[in-house]
């Protein structure tokens, strides 16, 4: 009897080591079978990119970090050692310098827990991901660059980044490169209550590239409070270029709250087309509220065409590049957002450009209690056309209202006699045949100035004629006194900021 009980204690303990070898091994093996596995996305419309598609059916293993688990992070081992799951609370400040760090979570197996910085800094966080050519193919691929590389139903807060370098690349055909410092893609993520500073960069030779401060992609996500300081580049040759100082493509119900931002913001793409944003690059069914940008903005087209003799298009704009929805009416809803950055640039070398104080391009969105101090300047040459104004540039359509919004700044364009130009002090071209109804308590200055090729504006359309499709739209015909609500608005220094 006790030789039976003996045999089968032995077998149960063999049982046991057999099954978590088993567990542990798909735990390794698991996520790289799916880590391409990611989004499929594509072009569609006038400048937008769809959305990625939803997250894989497949339920993530909870691996080293169990759910409802607190760790404390105290060195960059723990940093490291982040899995899925679980809470994570940073205990004191940590140096990254010289570590080669790589991103948290894939798509396949995002991460899926908290992380509280408590105030304390992470500095020096350098990450770069690429993908390299492996010759023509049809299969999407993704580069996510970030200390998050995805995100989902994540909640991110208290954190200072110091100093971080976060860059990605791909030669590979079809393949999306995403870089932000606190998460490349991200989805169901709260971010809220952190300090950045750094450099973010994201390159694609073939397709499409995404560059912000906090994240590349925000979808049903929030970000709030975040301050950053930051040089952002989103560098593409075929396709399309995003760059945000916040997030670069926002969409689905996503919000940005109160964030400021500074440094600068450029996208350059080679034949596609360019999109930066102070704020956001490109916002769809989402919100921006009481934000601010100081961030100079620089959107660039750098060639005139590629093999199929496609053109692109350069959109610059101090709160946000392109504003739009899907179906709904004024899905896109901006408010008491601003820019006081020294310039906002378009540069086309051929193409077609948009540049202005607020936003580039409009279609079904609603602004209210925006403003801009910002320069603007729109350059290209060719048979193409350029459109600069202090606050808009492009309204498409009638599904957009702009309300109780202002510009002081200064509107320029630089191109030759072949270019069809237009400029305003407040709009550049409106769609709309109502006008009187969707624009409402606006104002601009009258002391700014409006040059086309040096000359002004006014003395430069006498010149050439009305052939040349130029426009020079002034609200004045409809402007109503602007009433300042205390409870929207304060004055500090001189200076109008949103409460």
């Amino acid at each position: 009897m006790r030789r039976l009980l003996k045999f089968i204690s032995f077998i149960l303990v063999l049982c046991t080591i057999t099954s978590l070898f088993v567990a542990c091994k798909k735990d390794e093996e698991d996520p790289d079978e799916d880590e391409n596995e990611d989004f499929t996305g594509s072009i569609s419309g006038d400048g937008d990119t769809e959305a990625p598609d939803e997250n894989p059916d497949d339920t993530p293993p909870i691996g080293e970090g169990e759910k409802d688990k607190v760790y404390e992070i105290r060195t960059p081992d723990d940093l490291k050692s982040i899995n899925q799951n679980g809470k994570y609370i940073l205990m004191n400040d940590i140096d990254l310098s010289g570590i080669d760090f790589s991103p948290i979570g894939t798509y396949g197996y995002p991460f899926r827990g908290e992380f509280d910085g408590q105030g304390f800094s992470i500095k020096n966080l350098k990450i770069s991901t690429s993908e390299e050519d492996i010759g023509n193919s049809l299969t999407f691929k993704y580069v996510y660059a970030g200390l998050f590389g995805v995100t989902d139903s994540a909640n991110i807060h208290n954190i200072k980044f110091e100093n971080a370098d976060i860059s990605s690349d791909s030669t590979t055909e079809y393949c999306f490169v995403l870089s932000g410092i606190i998460a490349g893609y991200m989805q169901n993520t709260t971010v809220s209550n952190c300090e950045i500073s750094g450099k973010v960069t994201a390159k694609s030779k073939y397709f499409c590239s995404y560059a912000a401060g906090v994240a590349a992609f925000a979808r049903e996500s929030s970000v709030r409070d975040v301050s950053l300081s930051c040089n952002i580049l989103s560098d593409e040759s075929a396709n399309r270029a995003y760059a945000g100082g916040t997030v670069a493509f926002v969409t689905d119900s996503s919000s940005i709250v109160k964030c400021f931002t500074s440094g600068t913001v450029k996208s350059v793409s080679t034949y596609g087309n360019s999109y930066s944003g102070g704020i956001a690059g490109m916002i769809r069914n989402s919100e921006l509220t009481a934000c601010r940008n100081n961030a100079d903005v620089i959107a660039e087209v750098s060639s005139y065409s590629d093999k199929s003799g496609n053109v692109g298009a350069a959109y610059a704009g101090g709160v946000t590049a392109v504003a739009g929805a899907d179906i709904l009416e004024y899905s896109s809803k901006i408010s008491r957002c601003y820019s006081t950055s020294a310039s906002v640039t378009a540069n086309g070398n051929g193409n077609s450009v948009y540049a202005a104080g607020i936003a580039a391009k409009v279609d079904m969105a609603e602004f209210t209690h925006c403003y801009s101090l910002s320069a603007v300047k729109a350059e290209t040459k060719g048979n193409k056309s350029a459109f600069s104004a202090s606050a808009f540039a492009y309204l498409t359509g009638q599904d957009y209202k702009v309300n109780g919004c202002f510009a002081t700044g200064n509107a320029e364009i630089i191109a030759d006699m072949n270019t069809r130009v237009n400029i305003g002090t407040f709009c550049a071209y409106p769609k709309s045949n109502d006008d009187a109804v969707n624009f409402t308590n606006n104002i601009y200055s009258a002391s700014a100035t409006f040059l086309v090729n040096g000359t002004s504006a006014t003395e430069y359309l006498a010149k050439t004629g009305t052939s040349r499709l130029a426009s020079l739209f002034n609200l004045e015909y409809i402007v109503s006194e602007l009433k300042w609500n205390a409870t929207e608005w304060q004055t500090v220094d001189g200076v109008i900021t949103a409460l």
